[in-house]
């Protein structure tokens, strides 16, 4: 599964709630993995960037103890900083923290699609959806009938 995909599942048909229901929780499962993965990847391409910072560094310490130049830590952060290989260790971190927060923040809305889901039930069985008919001789409670059958018209001819 993609973000793209996933992005696309977090929308609710609400004329189809009991599959949305059925669906849920094998959808979650996939976006968790997912986001579990992207953590992993995450995680791993930390310590690759922590260990090609310890081996650059150690490789510019034992060369200023060859020549007896004298660093300090703060000189030998900014070398190992601007090396090229650590810079390339590190966007590839970077990249792997992105992805991971962003399976995160997908795998937090799918929890609240799950809450919505809830509510779009309980909004159906309340009778929400359905179309009120007043059937009274009084005009303006007809008037409102009306009203209330073209708002929900609009409000499907919109949606297409």
């Amino acid at each position: 599964m993609t973000l793209d995909e996933a992005k696309n599942a977090l929308l609710i048909n609400k004329n189809q709630l009991d599959t949305e229901c059925i669906n849920y929780a094998m959808i979650l499962n996939q976006v968790g993995v997912e986001a579990a993965m992207a953590i992993s990847e995450r995680d791993e391409a930390k310590i690759n960037m922590d260990k090609k910072y310890v081996e650059i560094a150690k490789t510019k310490r034992e060369h200023a103890e060859r020549t007896g130049e004298k660093i300090t830590e703060a000189k030998l952060d900014q070398m190992v900083q601007n090396d090229i290989h650590y810079q390339e260790k590190q966007n590839i971190f970077l990249a792997a923290k992105l992805n991971a927060d962003l399976w995160y923040a997908m795998k937090d809305s799918f929890s609240q699609r799950g809450k919505m889901i809830v509510e779009l039930c309980s909004l159906y069985l309340s009778g929400y959806f359905g179309e009120v008919v007043v059937k009274n001789s009084n005009a303006e409670e007809t008037q409102y009938s009306t009203t209330k059958r073209r708002i929900s018209v609009e409000r499907e001819r919109r949606k297409k």
